[in-house]
């Protein structure tokens, strides 16, 4: 969806015509940040991957390392983290 791309491109630090550059996106997750999500590592960890990249709407066979590149350009550590922790648990 075009308004996916316009925020992604914004996130990864694009500045428009007529526009402010946009402030520091913040510190950006990490594989670490996965581990203590449960999202890599341990048991079931694939299955959690799965269901949150299916939530998220992005393609469900994405490596790890996609995946942490795809959710870098999509959110916020901040927003990420308030998203998981308003859910049931993966």
């Amino acid at each position: 969806r075009p308004e996916v791309l316009l925020d992604a491109l914004e996130r990864a630090g694009a500045t428009f015509e007529g526009e402010n550059a946009p402030a520091s996106a913040g510190k950006p997750l990490t594989k670490a940040d996965l581990y203590g999500m449960g999202l890599t590592g341990g048991q079931d960890s694939g299955e959690k991957r799965r269901i949150l990249l299916r939530r998220l709407a992005l393609p469900e066979h994405l490596s790890v390392s996609a995946m942490l590149e795809a959710l870098n350009l999509l959110y916020s550590r901040e927003e990420l983290l308030s998203l998981l922790s308003g859910e049931q648990r993966l």
